[in-house]
């Protein structure tokens, strides 16, 4: 997605399965649905912006999936891993 993106959320499945190596949430997504990036074997990089928009994000949203590496705003930290379910 481009930097002025105007997508607002990220729909449930929206990724799952993909072969996806790094995502930039774009800047105006408010919420980011059920198992969106799911099972993505090759994700290893989600990046949420400083300036996001970002509201709601739901429960196992990178569940078995690869992820090494989520870089995100001081804001979301606490509220963010309450909702992280990764399979190791």
């Amino acid at each position: 997605f481009c930097e002025n993106s105007k997508l607002t959320s990220i729909n449930q499945f929206a990724f799952s399965g993909s072969t996806l190596k790094c995502f930039f949430i774009p800047l105006h997504v408010v919420n980011i649905a059920d198992y969106a990036f799911s099972d993505c074997r090759c994700l290893q990089i989600i990046e949420i912006s400083e300036n996001s928009k970002l509201e709601s994000i739901q429960i196992n949203i990178f569940s078995g999936s690869s992820l090494n590496l989520i870089m995100i705003p001081a804001k979301f930290g606490l509220i963010f891993l309450e909702f992280y379910s990764i399979n190791i």
